[in-house]
């Protein structure tokens, strides 16, 4: 489907599910509500996804049923799922992980399958893109006006203090929008276009803030991604936009940041290679839970308590001193820890 040969209106944005997806959508990633507690209070998301869940069992007509459990994406999310319930009752903490699922996984499972089955054809797929793209900016803006530098010791100062994400999340989340804001960029009339624009530098300048040398070779990555495979653009546009966001990224780059980037290139100096807390060694003992709890793992949500309960490191710990509760910067390390092999 190639959006580029139309620009979608927000018209369809009319039907109340869409319009309580988008808003959903929002709010999930850019966490706007947790800037202003009066809305906070009320649970916006949740009631949110209950609203949207409401319309559609009333409306059936306006989703796709038989997308829910048709698709390979709707049958692997059902089968996480699945894994993450059978976690609870054979982890090390079925209330730790009960209460995981309840409270935060439940939502996100709810959330996912709202969204496959709100989408009808391209435009709504393209309003959804657009809540993403918004929700960057916000996140922007943020960075940029809300939250402060923070920094740790004689490493780079960058963004500290945020709502929910750390300052590695962010760089995540904004590097997701920035093909986004491209494909928005490239379909849109000229205010979608003016507003992907403002968007695209400002993800450039803000992953500069994030200190994050994980973001930077993300960047790169999708730089080099973008350059190669957006057939449909012309080279000289492709290179202009990429020129525009690296020149955001290198004049927002505050001191010590080139500096902070440079030690990628001695990994055998870094922390997180020779620390019992560094990535490496919790990456490890990750590895160690998978072979103790193969089929259903520690349960969903209980790697950081594992850590502190039934790791080497918690057996070695000294009274009276610190003792870290962490989960690994690896997606994959933690999903085998927490739900086992399968």
């Amino acid at each position: 489907m190639r959006l580029t040969q139309s620009r979608p209106g927000w018209r369809g944005a009319t039907d109340p599910l869409r319009v309580a997806v988008i808003l959903l959508v929002i709010l999930n990633v850019s966490r706007i509500n947790s800037h202003f507690s009066a809305i906070n209070v009320l649970r916006p998301s949740l009631l949110l996804v209950l609203a949207s869940a409401a319309y559609a069992f009333l409306n059936p007509k306006a989703i796709v049923q038989d997308r829910l459990l048709s698709t390979l994406q709707a049958k692997v999310i059902a089968g996480l799922g699945i894994m993450a319930c059978l976690s609870v009752v054979f982890g090390i903490s079925m209330g730790g992980s009960g209460l995981f699922v309840i409270s935060t996984y439940s939502k996100v499972l709810l959330t996912g399958f709202v969204i496959i089955a709100a989408v009808r054809n391209g435009h709504d797929l393209f309003l959804f893109v657009w809540a993403y793209v918004i929700s960057c900016g916000i996140l922007v803006w943020m960075a940029w006006f809300v939250f402060g530098l923070t920094t740790y010791g004689s490493a780079v100062a960058r963004l500290g203090n945020l709502y929910t994400f750390d300052a590695n999340d962010l760089g995540l989340v904004l590097l997701v929008g920035l093909p986004l804001s491209l494909l928005t960029l490239q379909s849109s009339g000229r205010l979608g276009k003016v507003t992907s624009l403002i968007v695209l530098l400002g993800i450039g300048a803000t992953i500069a803030r994030t200190g994050s040398r994980g973001a930077l070779l993300g960047i790169i990555a999708v730089v080099l991604a973008l350059l190669v495979m957006m057939k449909t653009v012309s080279i000289s546009k492709r290179l202009m936009t990429v020129a525009a966001v690296v020149l955001a990224l290198v004049l927002a780059a505050g001191p010590g940041y080139w500096t902070q980037m440079s030690t990628m290139l001695s990994p055998g100096d870094d922390y997180n290679l020779t620390a019992n807390d560094g990535r490496k060694a919790i990456a490890k003992r990750g590895l160690g839970y998978m072979k103790q709890y193969p089929l259903f793992g520690l349960g969903i949500g209980n790697f950081a308590r594992a850590e502190c309960m039934i790791s080497q490191k918690a057996e070695e710990h000294v009274a009276g001193t610190a003792l870290k509760c962490s989960p690994p910067h690896n997606t994959w390390v933690e999903v085998g820890g927490e739900l086992g092999f399968p």
